[in-house]
């Protein structure tokens, strides 16, 4: 069985064009929902006719050739996802699993869009939700949470297959299990950073199932974050789907003309990652100014403006303010640099042919520098948001090397993976804590899904960041459909 470039683009844009529909159809009004739809659908048969079929393949990238071993590599992706937490069926971990959980409740119990309450003051949810909608749209055909908390994770699953899939087609169209397994255990070296920047004590051999291991990469909340096992478990709604355009805007770097329709579909689901892309795209487009006026590029450009504006009218969406260490932002910028050298300079060295030339890195590395100084809304974590990309690219970069690494020395190869296993300390840690957790739900002392955050998304009494999930403002958007 094969696996064309086409083929894997189409199953791209599914899952990332899916909720974005469901987003214009449900959350805008039918002048505003019907000419945008048009227009993506115009896109997708200009983009995937017949005549388009040459367009697909790219230098560097090789159709994957599917054997029986890849469905045990199918296999372990849901394990993994499942032992992330995601669904309820496997102990999750707390904290953020129970605003998650929270956020999909109100999609999948009451109407689109989810407004809490009656008459034109009324607060709605506002919150970059895509990720849930298909799921949520599964609850409420079927009538039960459980269908749509299996459709979760089934749909996560499947985002990480397509962005596993990329993968392969990079390292030579081979599904191999040292990919899926870097995928896994990647992660910077927050263990070191954090010995220098960490606000609390913290030591394995006292305690070792102290909540700060799990926040190693989160360490004063400020900097950057740490990998898939983080991503996983605490921002699985903005990672999956930053993977998967990650994928994509690779493979389709060198063609301006579909680049900011795949662009446009991110921001519903991940508006920070997003961020972080947009210099890098905007420097594409404009050196190849002359082929960037298409009909798919227009669809993503109302796209992400829709989506944009939308999450802009969040109560947090305009809360932007400077940050400083100890009242110095010269000080906060010199220990900005000095975390990402910390984190993400040991990788340099076996990537370097990778980035030496590569715009996207550097941009991304610039920005997880420099947005430190910044915030948005009441929590510190801008920085550990926008780094996201700049993680995956490693990554990214670390599996191709991954494949050229058996030609190196053998002293190559063993100083790769010692860096690679060093790093794994925090996705390992995670799945320690989570079995852990399991049989605390095994003994009756914890839930195995958090739930207490559920309906109470609305209540400012309640939920400490409310601010984050709704709007109360009420900002007057033109055809933003918010009386269902």
């Amino acid at each position: 069985m094969m696996i064309s470039q086409r083929s894997l683009l189409i199953q791209a844009l599914v899952w990332l064009g899916l909720p974005v529909l469901l987003f214009i159809i449900f959350w805008w009004k039918w002048w505003v929902s019907v000419p945008v739809i048009i227009l993506i659908v115009w896109s997708v048969v200009q983009i995937f006719n017949k005549h388009s079929r040459g367009q697909f393949t790219s230098g560097g990238y090789a159709d994957i050739k599917l054997s029986s071993e890849a469905w045990w590599m199918v296999i372990v992706v849901l394990a993994y996802v499942i032992c992330s937490g995601i669904g309820g069926f496997v102990a999750q971990m707390p904290n953020d699993h129970a605003w998650r959980n929270a956020v999909f409740y109100d999609l999948a119990r009451q109407p689109w869009p989810v407004v809490y309450g009656d008459g034109d003051s009324a607060p709605y949810l506002c919150y970059y939700f895509g990720f849930w909608l298909p799921a949520a749209l599964m609850a409420k055909f079927t009538g039960f949470i459980v269908a749509g908390d299996i459709a979760q994770a089934l749909w996560a699953s499947w985002g990480t297959w397509i962005a596993l899939c990329f993968l392969f087609a990079m390292t030579g169209g081979k599904p191999r299990w040292r990919i899926i397994i870097i995928f896994i255990f990647f992660n910077s070296w927050d263990f070191l950073s954090s010995a220098f920047f960490s606000d609390e004590y913290y030591n394995i051999l006292e305690d070792p199932l102290t909540p700060q291991f799990m926040w190693l990469s989160t360490t004063s909340s400020r900097f950057g974050c740490s990998a898939n096992g983080v991503f996983y478990n605490f921002i699985y709604n903005q990672a999956i789907p930053t993977w998967v355009m990650m994928s994509v805007i690779l493979h389709e770097r060198h063609k301006p003309q579909r680049l900011l329709f795949w662009f446009g579909m991110l921001v519903i689901f991940a508006p920070i990652p997003a961020l972080a892309l947009i210099p890098y795209i905007s420097f594409a487009l404009l050196r190849r100014f002359r082929k960037i006026f298409t009909v798919p590029n227009l669809s993503g450009f109302l796209v992400a403006l829709l989506s944009s504006l939308f999450l802009l009218s969040n109560n947090s969406g305009g809360q932007f303010r400077v940050l400083d260490a100890d009242g110095s932002s010269v000080r906060l910028l010199c220990m900005s640099v000095c975390f990402v050298v910390l984190s993400y300079g040991v990788f340099v060295p076996f990537v370097w042919l990778y980035i030496k030339r590569c715009l996207l890195f550097w941009s991304l590395l610039s920005l997880a520098v420099i947005v430190p100084l910044f915030g948005i809304g009441t929590t510190p974590d801008l920085a550990w948001r926008i780094s996201v990309p700049l993680v995956i690219l490693l990554c990214i970069d670390m599996c191709r090397r991954s494949i050229e690494i058996q030609s190196s020395s053998r002293i190559a190869g063993i100083l790769f993976y010692s860096v690679l296993i060093i790093g794994a300390f925090s996705p390992c840690y995670l799945l320690f804590r989570t079995a852990v957790n399991e049989i605390e739900v095994v003994h009756g002392n914890r839930d195995r899904k958090l739930i207490n955050m559920m309906g109470h998304l609305d209540d400012p009494g309640y939920n400490v960041y409310y601010n984050n999930f709704v709007s109360t403002q009420r900002k007057r958007i033109p055809g933003l459909r918010l009386n269902p």
